[in-house]
């Protein structure tokens, strides 16, 4: 009875140790991933922005790039309303994907590529999407350490349990601009 006892205990502290240091490990790695996302999000959101000055300035001065401009606006649409990093990220490639398309058409029309203000939108497009590049970079990376560790032993028999989700990883569409 007394071994039964001991066995028991030791097995509930080996159980509660695992589970300590997982919460430990993990916890420090979530947050930096959670932070690199936040930075992330908010260089998605500055392109979004200039979606719509982008869509309006081509409206303006051509009516035959409609679809692309109804395509780009809807994608940004998405892209305000999609909940959580996973149905961010597919919303920024969407409106990556439409965004180009809309900057394809604009650039037979030399009247909207000469613009200065044509050409201060283009530079703060760039702007976002190499502000884009870098922080999509740093969050995998901080994911990549956090699934890492959340993978390992003996992590992976408690994250799960601990309420450690993997982190979705940010890559680029198929078209970059």
């Amino acid at each position: 009875m007394k071994k039964l006892m001991l066995l028991l205990l030791l097995a509930a502290a080996v159980l509660a140790g695992g589970a300590l240091w997982t919460e430990s490990t993990l916890a420090p790695l979530e947050d930096a991933a959670n932070r690199r996302w936040t930075a992330a999000d908010g260089a998605i959101r500055r392109r979004a922005a200039l979606a719509g000055p982008i869509a309006a300035f081509v409206t303006a001065y051509t009516s035959k790039e409609q679809k692309a401009v109804r395509e780009t606006l809807a994608a940004q649409k998405a892209l305000e309303e999609a909940k959580g990093p996973a149905a961010r990220m597919k919303a920024s490639d969407e409106l990556s994907s439409a965004l180009g398309r809309l900057l394809n058409g604009a650039d037979r029309y030399r009247a909207i590529t000469a613009h200065p203000a044509y050409r201060e939108l283009m530079t703060g497009l760039m702007a976002a999407e190499n502000a884009i590049a870098v922080t999509r970079r740093d969050y995998n990376d901080a994911a990549q350490q956090y699934n890492g560790a959340r993978s390992a032993f003996p992590a992976s028999l408690y994250a799960s349990w601990l309420g450690f989700e993997e982190a979705p990883y940010f890559r680029p569409g198929q078209r970059t601009l």
